[in-house]
């Protein structure tokens, strides 16, 4: 199921936590990381207790969906590290301020008395859903060949943020 567009201020950086507000600012009329963990957790420990001990105790289904929801939550949390700057603010934290805070250098915002940099996510586009849906395809593919279909979907990113779509 796909969503509608992305509205500007769920990117935002939600001045009380530091971070964009679809993770966690759950003040607005978006969808958040953080309630589609709770919501997958809940559902997933909700299956489990039909399967071990609900009136259809054992039933395969009711653990399929359990595990199914717990492997989507913990996908989301692998996510979070893998896909954000937490490790790097993290290190830096830490006293490690060589490390790099991929946000951008001029991005510090003042967080409960101290400056420190937002954290962020990368952003999943029509080109990584493109890279994702031929990614496998890309095995039978020539070099070349996988070299111009990236060429061709820069090209068509380019021209859609030109003409403001």
């Amino acid at each position: 199921r796909l969503r509608g567009p992305v509205e500007k201020i769920e990117t935002e950086i939600d001045s009380r936590t530091g971070m964009k507000n679809y993770i966690a600012n759950e003040n607005g009329n978006w969808a958040t990381s953080a309630a589609y963990l709770r919501y997958s957790f809940a559902r997933s420990i909700h299956y489990g207790r039909l399967y071990t001990s609900g009136s259809k105790k054992g039933n395969e289904d009711d653990l399929c969906e359990a595990l199914r929801c717990l492997g989507q939550a913990l996908h989301t949390m692998e996510d979070f590290s893998a896909h954000s700057n937490y490790c790097e603010l993290a290190l830096r934290e830490l006293g490690y301020h060589s490390v790099l805070p991929h946000c951008g250098a001029h991005t510090e915002i003042h967080l409960h008395g101290k400056r420190v940099y937002p954290l962020v996510t990368g952003t999943f586009g029509a080109v990584d859903f493109l890279h994702s849906v031929i990614g496998e395809a890309s095995d039978h593919f020539t070099q070349s060949e996988v070299d111009e279909v990236d060429i061709a979907l820069k090209n068509a990113e380019g021209a859609s943020n030109r003409s403001g779509g």
